[in-house]
């Protein structure tokens, strides 16, 4: 599964409706899902403060039709509004670790979006190669967590220019406290933190937590 992923940094960088966003993303060639998410009370829970209030996020089940769209400036255009300081979407490959692959997109429900960059001096292919083998197995471990999602920025995007972000971690927990509750484990405090070092830039994770809701 395809993914583009547009991090805004205010609810008003939306235009228009939610029914009018929805009439849009409906007739983008090759849409599977479009769901927004909002910043929630995350209890003091993120890793870093970072700039974003949400997220639009776009499925697609075939690689042409998802980078027509990341192309498609009007459409976008048409969806948020393009402030200054604003990055441009990620364009990723979907790797579900923990959950039922049937099942995406999940387009409802509580995550922890964990945006980050690689370490300088690896590779695009060694990097997702460590971030999916060796780190997702540990990370799969985590407790109180239902579901686990990696996104990989796709390598043919580093050719035009370099993404704010090489990937994008997704977990998703029932509750407020099953989050809590996660963050404060071992799995990830200790045994996470610990390989995180091997692939991940120092200083560079930036975590919030949204609640989702489909429109498509």
């Amino acid at each position: 599964m395809y993914k583009v992923t547009q991090l805004i940094g205010s609810s008003d960088q939306r235009l228009g409706s939610r029914d009018e966003r929805a009439a849009v993303v409906s007739a983008i060639d090759g849409i599977v899902a479009y769901a927004e998410t909002q910043r929630s009370d995350g209890l003091g829970l993120e890793l870093e403060d970072v700039p974003y209030s949400g997220s639009l996020e776009f499925w697609f089940e075939e690689l042409n039709a998802c980078l027509a769209f990341a192309d498609h400036q009007s459409v976008q255009q048409a969806l948020w509004r393009s402030d200054p300081g604003l990055e441009p979407p990620l364009i990723t490959t979907a790797h579900v670790v923990l959950g039922s692959p049937e099942q995406e997109p999940v387009t409802e429900g509580l995550k922890g979006i964990f945006v980050f960059r690689r370490r300088a001096d690896l590779e695009i292919p060694e990097f997702q190669t460590h971030w999916r083998e060796p780190h997702g197995p540990i990370a799969a471990r985590t407790p109180h967590t239902s579901r686990y999602v990696q996104c990989h920025v796709l390598p043919s995007c580093y050719a035009q220019s370099t993404p704010t972000y090489d990937g994008i971690t997704e977990l998703y927990w029932d509750t407020l406290d099953d989050a809590g509750r996660a963050m404060a484990s071992d799995s990830m405090t200790v045994e996470q933190s610990a390989d995180a070092q091997n692939f991940v830039a120092d200083g560079s994770v930036g975590m919030f937590i949204v609640a989702s809701n489909r429109l498509v």
